[in-house]
């Protein structure tokens, strides 16, 4: 059971406390990624606290600044060349906006980034300003006159670390090691009885984003009798459609697991299904660390150990830069030295 406190409530998700709150109408709830009750309480007063100095600040009107109008937020949005993904995502910074910038002017832009600061990492609030600029930038083209230059937020500014979801890099995994997890994972889950070892077989020999794996579809994006899945756009991350060829054991389970028509796995919260696994079947280092993510990049690793072309790989994950596609390898000694025997 979640503790209570004055305007805030500290609760346990896992391992990690997470503080949830709502000023003005608006609900928040954020990790405190503290795992004890003492450093999490005192870390949930902090942020609950910082939270409340800036609702005072963003309350001030501004005069002479020009409003942001929701039907004029959801033109631009209409209007604007954005990917499905990206659009969903300032959608939710619109309503933000709206709800707690409201004005366009230097004074309530300053006020919007100190604010936020305090409530999210540098990452997710040069994102916001990225959006805003463009936003700014479709008002000025309407004939919208005094509006505000919009700051670019240095690389410096951190914002508060503790709301940025930073995702844990992955290390090397072996295939045997990968092998030996999915092999351990129940088959359905306990509770709800979702497809648990055929979801994440799946997921790794395709090497396909999580979400895209959740989103897949028959017959939008594979019928039976069928070698190849068809990503489209509205469920690809980066808008990268294509046309990605099937492995076997992928194959063997779109056979045994899909439906004649719908979802295909769904999106479901796998984790407790997923974790306990791997802290018994991976090394003690790993296990603590892996998160489903980590099939993706272990994928893309051993695709390239097997000697598949870094262009390729790039193509089946979804990147269009192999740039993109080089970070996620985690290379190993032992796969250096069968690159050297191979070069004789």
């Amino acid at each position: 059971m979640g503790r209570r406190a004055v305007g805030y409530r500290l609760r346990r998700i896992g391992e990690t406390y997470y503080v949830r709150w709502t000023i003005d109408g608006r609900r928040t709830e954020v990790t405190t990624r503290e795992r004890d009750p003492g450093p999490a309480e005192q870390a949930a007063r902090e942020m609950y606290a910082a939270a409340l100095g800036g609702r005072a600040r963003r309350r001030r009107p501004d005069r002479g600044a020009t409003r942001i109008e929701a039907p004029e937020v959801s033109r631009w949005l209409a209007e604007a060349a954005l990917r499905p993904t990206t659009r969903r995502l300032y959608t939710s910074y619109a309503r933000l906006w709206l709800h707690e910038l409201g004005v366009l002017s230097e004074a309530s832009v300053a006020s919007y980034v100190r604010t936020r600061l305090r409530e999210v990492g540098g990452k997710t609030l040069r994102s916001e300003l990225a959006a805003l600029r463009q936003l700014v930038a479709w008002l000025g083209e309407g004939g919208a006159i005094g509006l505000p230059s919009v700051p670019k937020l240095p690389s410096s500014a951190l914002g508060n670390p503790k709301t940025e979801g930073a995702r844990v890099a992955a290390p090397y995994y072996s295939t045997a090691e990968i092998e030996a997890l999915l092999d351990s994972l129940p088959v359905e889950s306990e509770d709800a009885g979702f497809l648990v070892r055929d979801r994440f077989r799946f997921q790794y020999e395709t090497g396909l984003r999580p979400a895209t794996v959740d989103a897949l579809s028959v017959p939008q994006h594979w019928a039976q009798g069928s070698t190849r899945l068809r990503i489209t756009v509205d469920i690809d991350k980066e808008g990268f459609a294509r046309e990605v060829p099937l492995a076997d054991k992928a194959l063997a389970v779109l056979r045994r697991v899909a439906p004649a028509q719908g979802l295909i796995f769904g999106a479901h919260r796998y984790e407790y299904a997923v974790k306990p696994v791997a802290r018994a079947v991976l090394p003690e280092g790993k296990g603590k660390r892996f998160t489903t993510q980590h099939l993706r990049s272990a994928r893309a690793t051993h695709w390239l150990e097997a000697g598949v072309p870094l262009s390729d790989v790039a193509f089946l994950l979804g990147h269009r830069n192999v740039s993109t596609t080089d970070k996620y390898a985690r290379m190993s000694s032992a796969s250096a030295e069968r690159a050297l025997r191979r070069l004789g």
